[in-house]
């Protein structure tokens, strides 16, 4: 996702990446779909970018090390690890 690749996943797979409306393109159950829209991303370059430029985002909003430590200081602070953070 953080290099900007786009993937096609099981629904297991995409349990917490938030994909919101990237899974129609993203997300199958079975080996047909896969390759169906393992295709459909390298046959569309329109599609590819799309994709990439959602999962980018997605990967920002998420995953950055900003919102990790901010994530990791929060935990700590739950469970009296970690002074409270500010408002």
């Amino acid at each position: 996702m953080a290099s900007g690749t786009p993937f096609v996943t099981s629904p297991i797979g995409a349990q917490g990446l938030h994909l919101g409306e990237l899974a129609r393109h993203l997300v199958a159950d079975h080996p047909a779909q896969f390759a169906e829209m393992t295709l459909a991303l390298l046959d569309d370059p329109d599609l590819w970018r799309f994709v990439q430029r959602g999962l980018a985002g997605l990967a920002e909003q998420h995953f950055s090390p900003l919102v990790l430590d901010r994530t990791l200081v929060e935990l700590m602070a739950d469970l009296g690890a970690a002074p409270p953070l500010g408002p």
